[in-house]
């Protein structure tokens, strides 16, 4: 409510607990979060160049 954010990622290793996003999740929706989670990349290491390159191309646009 402080920010106006409700868009949520949930990603990185500890995602991969099946039981924590389960619960985190629900956690979350009762908060009215919009929640993203990993569908084609894995959340752990091999996924985090793919957010390095996206986060680089949105400075170099002047967006972050």
């Amino acid at each position: 409510d402080k920010t106006g954010v409700n868009k949520i990622a949930l990603s990185g290793g500890v995602f991969q607990n099946r039981i924590l996003v389960t619960l985190t999740m629900k956690l979350l929706e009762n908060e009215n979060f919009e929640i993203y989670t990993n569908q084609i990349l894995p959340p752990n290491d091999g996924g985090i160049s793919l957010g390095q390159a996206y986060y680089l191309g949105k400075r170099l646009e002047g967006c972050v």
